[in-house]
């Protein structure tokens, strides 16, 4: 299997399976942060829902809850008060007020609060505005001194309280069923940060599974080729000629070994030359080795023949100058043989001048003697 792949990945170019690392580098951390960030912005609104909807709602329960405590407490003192008209008064003042903050927290609750649990809340107001008509009555009776003992102003008030303590568990309800879905909320933003734990984890892991082996394989399929680029070029520089290498792939390092193999060739090609050359070489030495000692044998027999070529020309040069004192006197004798050449000549001219009279004179005979025929 993975020599299929190294030789899948030799197909492709070392830029191109950079390239290619780097993309599946950058798809997997895109899948790695991706995965973080919907975890980061799911656990946030969970958190979101925890914090901004659950507290706030028990916040404000607990704000309503202590204003209709104070409105208790303002309530048992004017029953203890009931014999003090004025402080009476003084009081219900307060017990008014704070009846108007129940009415305020309850409006803000109502604006937070989740829409199941508001006909609960409405029930709980509904029953704090009986309480406050029944109470308001009992605190009139209280300012005029109507109760003689404080035990009948608080067994009248029993109904109002009543009314009280109905919207108070309501109240209670409420925040505890809101109490009891924030540890919902939290349960499952808890469990959503374990999954997104798990799927992070899951998701580096497969990462590594992923960019480990190949890279891996990536650095062995530049890094196997090179080293046999190596040793062809060392085997080369040693004279090595003999070595062939196996070029798979089309990468750049295929490219290299394919340059190596043919400067292997060439390299062979070029050797074979020079081995026919030397021999061409060899042979010539051999034959001018025999040429030169032919010539050596000539050049002694020229040596000799020039000995006697030397001896030969002093004796010529003897002759020479024989033949020198020989030829000024035939000049001498050519000189005056020219002389008498000359008047040779003259002799001859009248010679010939004679035989013309006498031809001349011959003729005439012969004429006379044919007349004297006839």
């Amino acid at each position: 299997m993975s020599t299929q792949l190294f030789a899948l990945m030799r197909q492709f170019t070392v830029r191109f399976r950079m390239i290619g690392a780097i993309a599946v580098v950058m798809v997997l951390l895109t899948l790695v942060g991706g995965a973080g960030m919907f975890g980061m912005f799911r656990i946030h609104q969970l958190s979101a829902e925890v914090i901004d909807e659950s507290m706030a709602v028990v916040d404000k329960v607990a704000s309503l809850r202590f204003e209709m405590a104070q409105v208790r407490r303002y309530e048992k003192e004017m029953i203890i008060q009931y014999e003090k008209p004025e402080l009476i008064r003084q009081i219900r003042t307060r017990w008014d007020a704070d009846m108007q903050k129940i009415e305020q927290e309850a409006a803000d609750l109502a604006r937070v609060i989740p829409e199941e649990r508001r006909p609960q809340l409405q029930k709980a107001l509904d029953f704090l505005k009986s309480y406050r008509t029944m109470f308001t009555g009992i605190t009139r009776q209280l300012e005029d001194s109507a109760y003689e003992t404080a035990t009948i102003a608080n067994r009248m008030s029993a109904r109002a309280v009543a009314e009280f303590e109905e919207a108070d568990k309501l109240l209670t309800q409420i925040d505890e069923g809101v109490r009891a879905e924030a540890q919902v909320s939290n349960a499952s933003r808890n469990a959503m940060l374990d999954r997104m734990l798990f799927i992070f984890a899951a998701l580096v892991v497969l990462a590594l599974a992923i960019v480990v082996p190949l890279t891996l394989l990536n650095m062995q399929a530049i890094c196997r080729p090179l080293e046999q680029a190596r040793q062809l070029a060392q085997a080369i520089a040693s004279g090595d000629l003999s070595q062939r290498l196996q070029v798979d792939g089309r990468d750049e390092v295929a490219d290299l070994q394919r340059a190596l193999e043919q400067m292997r060739d060439n390299l062979s090609g070029i050797v074979g030359q020079l081995r026919e050359a030397g021999e061409s070489i060899s042979t010539a030495s051999r034959e001018i080795a025999t040429g030169n000692q032919d010539l050596s044998s000539r050049t002694e027999q020229t040596a000799g023949n020039v000995q006697h070529t030397v001896s030969a020309i002093g004796a010529l040069s003897g002759n020479v100058q024989q033949t020198a004192a020989s030829a000024q006197t035939a000049n001498q004798l050519v000189a005056t043989a020219s002389q008498a050449a000359q008047r040779g000549g003259s002799v001859v001219t009248q010679a010939v001048q004679s035989m013309h009279s006498i031809s001349a004179s011959s003729r005439k005979i012969n004429d006379i003697i044919g007349v004297i025929d006839g």
